[in-house]
């Protein structure tokens, strides 16, 4: 059975992801798959990859920070472990097409996703408060509008919920 460390400075499902995509046109293959998520020193990555190299593994990695993937390569080297960076080569083209550096900033996309989910989590509670629905849970608001009919009060508490 063959040892894949997914290596990841955040959360390692994008590199899961590529993975399993890539692994579904190889049917039969058993893989064993090892998590090394939240990786932010050279000496986690040197002990991975130690450990990789004891049991013939191979890396798998989406780490953001260029010092970090450059290290990961090196390590790999030094010990005769393959890794395949999944986040590097993107990572340049889009800087090369776009004009810009990337952050390197680990975790980014799950703040970005937790921002929305609780984007849409006040406006579901705008919608299932209004006109004076569950007004024995008013004490869970954060403002709460009053005021004669059709003077926009839902709209505004839509939006007020959008802009958080």
């Amino acid at each position: 059975m063959y040892q894949v460390f997914i290596v990841s400075d955040s959360t390692g499902q994008t590199a899961e992801h590529a993975l399993n995509s890539a692994l579904s046109q190889f049917p039969g293959i058993e893989v064993n798959f090892i998590y090394k998520p939240g990786i932010t020193s050279r000496e986690q990555i040197k002990e991975i990859v130690e450990e990789a190299a004891k049991v013939s593994g191979f890396i798998i990695h989406t780490l953001v920070s260029d010092n970090m993937r450059d290290f990961m390569v090196r390590q790999g080297r030094l010990h005769n472990v393959e890794t395949i960076d999944i986040m590097g080569p993107l990572l340049s083209r889009l800087s090369n097409l776009l004009s810009i550096s990337p952050a390197e900033k680990p975790g980014l996309f799950n703040q970005m996703n937790e921002e929305y989910f609780r984007r849409i989590e006040t406006m579901n509670f705008a919608f299932k408060h209004d006109d004076g629905m569950r007004s024995n849970e008013l004490y869970k608001a954060e403002i709460v509008l009053v005021g004669v009919s059709r003077t926009f009060k839902t709209p505004l508490s839509i939006y007020l919920a959008f802009k958080r």
